[in-house]
């Protein structure tokens, strides 16, 4: 996807309107209901690259139906609700009420209560969860390795790619051999290699 499009909530959103029309009427209404709900509570919230924080949940949500071929709709809901407990003041039993038990507990597979939990201890939980939690959080994960280039806060950088090193590139290859490769070949290329050093 070239610049332009990957910043654009229109066009990722399209390219999510096209992809879910695979999914039966019922579970294409509760896939769209959990889109209106993220959008709703990410409302007025930006990415580190200042664009409209729903773009990035709806990003993941297209990597797992459009590049991987995913249409469980729990897991689609999920992938879009994936930061709402993190960064909104809904509390995951809401996500309960409103979508149900498993997508509760995805949910919860890749949400880290920050006041309680490190980065890494919440890495060995999720290594520990199951395939579609795991895949959800790999979905996240390469999608925010690919917007790496975009940030202005380049001092994040080296951070970030130790993080994806230590654990999230182990996450992503006991996972899904395309997502690895995928964030693999962004992290060792010399464009971003680059970028750890300016």
């Amino acid at each position: 996807m070239i610049l332009s499009q990957f910043i654009s909530l229109n066009a990722n959103y399209q390219k999510f309107k096209k992809l879910i029309k695979k999914f039966s009427d019922s579970d294409r209404k509760r896939v769209i209901e959990a889109f209106e709900f993220a959008k709703k509570m990410h409302r007025g919230q930006e990415r580190d690259e200042k664009i409209p924080y729903i773009i990035h949940p709806v990003r993941a949500a297209n990597i797992l139906m459009g590049e991987r071929g995913i249409y469980d709709p729990e897991m689609i809901q999920a992938a879009l609700l994936h930061d709402v407990v993190e960064d909104t003041p809904v509390k995951i039993a809401e996500i309960g009420m409103r979508y149900g038990r498993e997508v509760k507990r995805l949910v919860a597979g890749v949400t880290r209560v920050k006041d309680r939990e490190s980065k890494m201890q919440k890495f060995r939980k999720t290594m520990g969860t199951d395939y579609r939690t795991r895949m959800v959080k790999c979905a996240d994960v390469l999608d925010n390795v690919r917007s790496w280039p975009l940030t202005p806060n380049k001092y994040k950088l080296p951070r970030w790619n130790h993080e994806v090193r230590e654990m999230y590139l182990t996450l992503a290859d006991s996972t899904d051999e395309y997502i690895a490769n995928q964030i693999r070949k962004l992290i060792d290329s010399k464009k971003y290699k680059e970028m750890m050093i300016e």
